[in-house]
């Protein structure tokens, strides 16, 4: 069973619409593999597609990150939040069909409350300028945990209804 099996493209895309439109995220759905597969993209900011411009970057922050947190998720069978290593939100909350995880949906892009960027990594891993990250660090805006733990646990209610009745 895949992603598309369970739900349309169309529903996963509402998904990422309602992380963006309500948490301000950058919202994905991903496969099994860790793949992308709705074709929308919706930036939340200038910062994290200048980095994602960045194969090097991609690779070693955005897809590191996701594998990560998506493995923790399936191996712990809920959500899980924590940051990328530019040290960014991302929320991450599984996909699981009768012990079968299926992908993952969630959002990422925004600073904790109390967080930074990590202007070293960024410019040692993306290859972006202290001016360049002055510039792209005004696009961010702050998230508390709190508003976190909602977005999981809103999009943990959506994916139960989605897999309530759904089997191998």
């Amino acid at each position: 069973m895949q992603m598309t099996d369970l739900a349309t493209v169309e529903v996963w895309k509402e998904l990422e619409r309602f992380i963006y439109e309500n948490y301000t995220l950058n919202g994905r759905a991903y496969d099994h593999e860790g793949k992308v597969f709705t074709g929308q993209v919706l930036w939340c900011n200038r910062f994290c597609p200048a980095v994602r411009s960045n194969p090097a970057a991609l690779s070693a922050v955005c897809a590191a990150a996701h594998q990560n947190m998506a493995g923790q998720a399936q191996a712990e069978g809920g959500s899980v939040i924590g940051e990328c290593d530019l040290g960014l939100y991302k929320i991450v909350v599984p996909v699981i069909v009768s012990g079968k995880f299926l992908g993952a949906v969630g959002g990422c892009g925004r600073l904790p409350e109390n967080g930074s960027v990590d202007a070293f990594a960024a410019e040692k891993i993306a290859g972006l300028s202290g001016q360049q990250l002055n510039e792209l660090n005004t696009s961010l805006t702050r998230m508390t945990r709190s508003e976190a733990q909602e977005l999981a646990d809103a999009l943990a209610a959506k994916i139960a209804d989605l897999t309530k009745s759904a089997t191998l």
